[in-house]
């Protein structure tokens, strides 16, 4: 063999070996990819269907508050947790990307209404309202007219989130 061949045989073994290499990290790349976007989903489903229990469990907990309103009965004892809904797959899959790629602009709308409701702000809000249900200071039929849009809001926001649920 003689000196150019072998030059020419190290040049080409060199370009397939990095050719190879390339190929190989590009692979190896696409299945962490993959093996994350699949953790993701698996827990952001998860994540949807804590809140949804727990939405659900501010629904009939509100139903109950409903009727102790009706019946002028101030004796409501239950607090509203709404900055336990849990959001952190949710990021990470807005961070992904993952979200834009299975929801329209509605879904995603909808759900941003829904994290900006359920926050420490949203919890006090409607706490503070049954506070003053309790204390006497806001009326009977101002009291009921709140508490009956926050259970249509709760409503829509579950079907709503059942939607994106489907949809994932």
């Amino acid at each position: 063999m003689t000196f150019t061949q072998q030059i020419l045989a190290t040049l080409i073994g060199t370009i397939a070996g990095f050719i190879f290499g390339l190929f190989l990290f590009y692979i190896t790349e696409t299945i962490k990819y993959n093996k994350q976007k699949y953790g993701i989903l698996k827990y952001l489903r998860r994540d949807i269907d804590y809140n949804l229990s727990l939405l659900n469990n501010f629904l009939s907990e509100i139903q109950k508050t409903i009727t102790k309103i009706t019946a002028n009965d101030r004796q409501v004892y239950y607090y509203f947790k709404y900055s336990w809904v849990q959001r952190l797959f949710l990021q990470e899959a807005f961070r992904f990307g993952l979200l834009y790629d299975k929801l329209t602009n509605d879904d995603l709308s909808n759900l941003n209404a829904i994290l900006l409701k359920f926050d420490i702000i949203g919890e006090g809000i409607i706490n503070d309202k049954i506070k003053a249900w309790k204390e006497n200071t806001i009326s009977q039929q101002d009291m009921l007219k709140y508490i009956e849009f926050e259970r249509d809001m709760l409503e829509e926001y579950i079907k709503n989130l059942k939607a994106i649920r489907d949809k994932i």
